[in-house]
């Protein structure tokens, strides 16, 4: 064990003071820390020393009084007594003492870093009360499988194709109106206002309300049904006697997503469904929390979504194996002609869809409607008869005979109402539990209740190793050219 009493004194009440070494040779003025003794005599080993004997032992001289100054000036409780105490007892149980403060300190350090490393985050639930919400993208999709019509089509280009199916909107959409309670006045729609996309199931989707229409999004401010929209769909089953399903599927989604392989729910003629919207957003936490969400980089999007991802992902597995993309995918490359998109597009997704192994993380803000369903039965002798006008159509199809026309109306329209109950959006919010702040408490808690000291007692080590490399270098420069002739 070190003994400092040649250079350094164990009475706290000693004097310390700090004196300026000037070189012969004109070097810089360095600051140095030298210990005075007890009685304030000089040390036997200091005495009678030539010039080159001081050169000699520069190096040891400074390190010995730097060290013993930070023994006598340490702020780490305790640890001056190991060396300036005679007890040998005394020593040894100081050091004791010490030595078990630092094992439990290192004990709850590795507690604190394990916890830390593990990244957990706690989940807070908010209420907002805007006074007007964004009204959701409402994709309607039919259950008539678009592939099979396209087989038999004589059409070479998707976009004639693309017009026949809003051929068909027309058809299908016999009303939708959007009521009093947004922030834009009372109006009703036309198929101008939709955005067309096949779904991976082959059906026809149309979406309003979207960003791909680039029109202002919708903004309701009034809560009930009666402000809301509606949409009353002919399901024209006489065209889709082959179809199992009778109805439509819609889908909720933000405005610039597209919903290629969302469910949604749905819908049957002869009823009017009530939809009762909530908003409710999610913030989720990036890497390294194991929700890792928008964890990937796109390629075509300058914002992440798990769709977004899906689409890109999609796109390129289909302009890898058919050299071609359907029109509502993003890129460059020319957009698959009729017979590309039934040979090729078609087999390629299913298989995308059943074999491709992908991974999309969740997306870190994230915006979900969600669906509260009520119906009732549909009375369609309100709409007998049907008046000539542009927003309520009469389908072709529609027999003229008053009861025969009731039973075409219960078989085929569909009456959907969307509106908010409440102007409120739920938030969801991922926040570190155990954050980095909160580990730096934690250690220097520790550090100072079992060994009384704190960071700046690290930063004096630090300044001890810095100062002593430094007057070792010195020392060795000086013996160096001390013996140079």
């Amino acid at each position: 064990m070190m003994s400092c009493s040649k250079c350094c004194g164990s009475d706290k009440s000693a004097k310390e003071d700090i004196q300026i070494d000037s070189d012969i040779s004109g070097e810089k003025d360095e600051i140095l820390l030298q210990s005075s003794t007890r009685n304030g005599r000089i040390p036997h080993d200091e005495r009678n020393h030539s010039p080159n004997n001081e050169k000699e032992d520069y190096g040891k001289r400074k390190i010995r009084e730097l060290v013993c100054y930070y023994i006598n000036h340490c702020t780490l409780h305790g640890f001056h007594y190991v060396f300036e105490t005679k007890s040998i007892m005394r020593k040894v149980v100081w050091l004791t003492i010490l030595a078990v403060a630092a094992g439990f300190f290192f004990k709850e350090i590795k507690t604190s870093l394990t916890q830390y490393y593990l990244y957990p985050f706690t989940t807070t639930s908010t209420i907002q009360y805007p006074g007007a919400l964004p009204f959701p993208a409402v994709t309607i999709c039919d259950f008539h499988d678009v592939r099979k019509s396209l087989h038999s089509t004589n059409k070479t280009k998707i976009a004639d194709v693309i017009s026949i199916s809003f051929e068909q909107l027309k058809e299908t959409l016999i009303q939708s109106s959007q009521s009093h309670g947004f922030t834009k006045p009372t109006a009703f729609f036309d198929t101008s206002d939709f955005y067309v996309f096949y779904s991976s199931k082959g059906q026809t989707c149309y979406t309003f309300n979207s960003a791909r229409n680039k029109k202002n999004s919708l903004k309701s401010n009034k809560i009930g049904s009666k402000y809301g929209i509606e949409f009353i769909l002919n399901v024209q089953q006489p065209s889709y006697s082959k179809v199992k399903e009778s109805g439509f599927r819609f889908i909720l989604h933000e405005h610039d997503e597209l919903p290629l392989s969302r469910e949604g729910f749905r819908v049957s003629p002869g009823y009017v469904t009530y939809v009762n919207l909530r908003l409710e957003k999610e913030k989720n936490l990036p890497s390294p929390y194991k929700t890792n969400c928008g964890g990937r980089s796109l390629k075509y999007f300058d914002k992440y979504s798990s769709s977004s991802c899906y689409l890109e992902l999609l796109t390129e597995y289909v302009i890898k194996l058919c050299k071609c993309r359907m029109w509502f995918m993003p890129g460059n490359v020319s957009v698959c002609t009729v017979r590309q998109t039934t040979h090729c597009v078609w087999p390629v997704w299913e298989h995308f869809e059943q074999n491709y192994n992908y991974t999309c993380p969740e997306d870190c803000e994230k915006t979900t409607y969600h669906a509260k369903l009520s119906s009732a039965l549909f009375m369609p002798q309100k709409l007998i008869p049907m008046p000539k006008n542009d927003y309520l159509l009469k389908p072709k199809d529609m027999p003229n005979n008053t009861d025969d026309a009731v039973d075409f109306i219960m078989e085929n329209f569909v009456v959907v109402k969307l509106y908010f109950d409440d102007l409120r959006v739920d938030i969801t919010e991922q926040t570190p539990s155990y954050g980095f702040y909160r580990l730096v408490g934690d250690v220097g808690g520790q550090l100072g209740l079992v060994l009384g000291a704190s960071f700046i007692t690290l930063l004096e080590l630090v300044d001890l190793f810095i100062m002593w490399f430094y007057f070792w270098l010195k020392g060795k420069f000086k013996r160096r050219t001390s013996r140079r002739p």
